[in-house]
């Protein structure tokens, strides 16, 4: 198997580049296994395998032990504070660790296009690079070239490490556990956000004192009854202060992180006895995730993996309910390229993070949704979560 730094290298002189330069968290973790905490950090990698960190100095405990690139730092004072940012000091070590790679003169990749941004421990305020950082470091050193580079990046990030697969497993443990007490808290009574509350506690529990993870958090979002788990599918979900009741369908989307990799699941429970109808849709659903899963495997292109899910549907009358794809790619982000849509020709390769998720959505009935993470093996698929699929409490 070609490794990242073969494959870097070769992607960048495809492109004549000589090297790339990130500074959204999630893309210095991909190139560098560094996680910052406050986003004003950077790396740099080149087509001759160089690397450089910039970081402040805060921030060098979370610096890999194995990290054998240039690490230039910076202090933060009060004054940077006062002045609104330390981005000069960025740009400052930056332009120390272009020189040092003769590269004030080159041609690099840069992170110009990524329309969506994963969200940071600092979830309440993340960083990101805008228009002045390119325009001071092009001030400190003027014949220095750069060019949109997302899609090599995406490129790069669809295969995981094996260091990096064994992050998602402990990051999929984690979220199987904080699963397990929303099972237990989902009972008549609770409201919405109760449950939330109870699982998003549970996964930053049990990530920091169970699994060691040095920042874990989670994003729970709880939807019941034949309303707001019906409208399940929308990109904007809610959890509220609705009570559960008998009879409802409790669809959770749990999406969260351990020191920057993602999970991206969901589970659904019956509150009671399944209707006939609500038996059916589990029945198919179940059904449709076990067939796809079964068919993951290398050089399988995702919009097969999309339509064969929209054939179990169709075999079962459902096919009008199930109103998005089938899944798409976890990693550095909870949504990632590619996406398994039908007319997507992109072949399956080791080393891919899949989430895997049927649904059905009826008004007046409900939603149903299981989602699992799974990664491409040489052979098919292994799950990297595990928690209790099953509806039925």
């Amino acid at each position: 198997m070609t490794s990242r730094a073969e494959r870097i290298t070769e992607l960048l002189m495809g492109a004549e580049l000589d090297g790339l330069l990130c500074f959204l968290p999630e893309n210095i973790l991909f190139l560098s296994g560094y996680w910052p905490s406050t986003g004003d950090s950077a790396v740099v990698v080149t087509r001759r395998g160089q690397r450089a960190l910039v970081l402040p100095s805060v921030d060098k405990p979370f610096v890999p032990e194995d990290w054998n690139g240039l690490l230039v730092c910076y202090d933060i004072d009060p004054t940077d504070l006062q002045a609104g940012s330390p981005r000069d000091k960025v740009v400052q070590a930056l332009t120390v660790a272009l020189q040092e790679f003769g590269l004030s003169a080159g041609r690099l990749g840069c992170e110009l296009t990524f329309e969506t941004v994963a969200g940071s421990f600092r979830g309440s305020e993340a960083n990101v690079p805008g228009r002045e950082m390119y325009i001071s470091l092009t001030k400190q050193m003027p014949r220095l070239s750069m060019q949109d580079a997302s899609g090599i990046i995406r490129n790069l990030r669809r295969l995981k490490t094996p260091r990096e697969i064994d992050a998602f497993r402990r990051c999929n443990r984690i979220a199987d556990y904080a699963f397990s007490r929303a099972r237990e808290a989902a009972r008549p009574g609770m409201t919405e956000i109760e449950v939330a509350a109870i699982m998003e506690s549970a996964f930053q529990q049990y990530g920091i004192s169970v699994e060691t993870a040095s920042r874990a958090r989670g994003y729970a979002f709880v939807m019941s009854g034949p309303v707001n788990s019906a409208n399940a599918w929308l990109p904007a979900n809610f959890s509220t202060k609705r009570t559960l009741q008998e009879g409802d369908f409790v669809l959770i989307e749990f999406n969260g992180f351990a020191d920057g990799y993602w999970t991206d699941l969901s589970r659904t429970f019956i509150i009671g006895e399944p209707s006939e109808r609500q038996h059916g849709m589990i029945e198919a659903v179940s059904e449709v995730l076990e067939t796809v899963v079964r068919a993951v495997k290398p050089n399988v292109s995702a919009g097969s993996l999309d339509e064969l899910a929209r054939k179990g549907f169709r075999s079962a009358g459902l096919e009008q309910y199930f109103l998005h794809y089938i899944g798409h790619a976890v990693g550095f982000a909870f949504h990632e390229q590619p996406i398994l849509k039908t007319d997507s020709d992109v072949l399956l390769e080791p080393g891919m993070i899949l989430a895997i998720e049927p649904g059905l959505y009826i008004d007046k009935v409900g939603g149903i949704r299981i989602e699992d993470n799974l990664i491409v093996t040489n052979e098919g698929a292994e799950r990297l979560s595990n928690c209790e699929r099953s509806p039925i409490l």
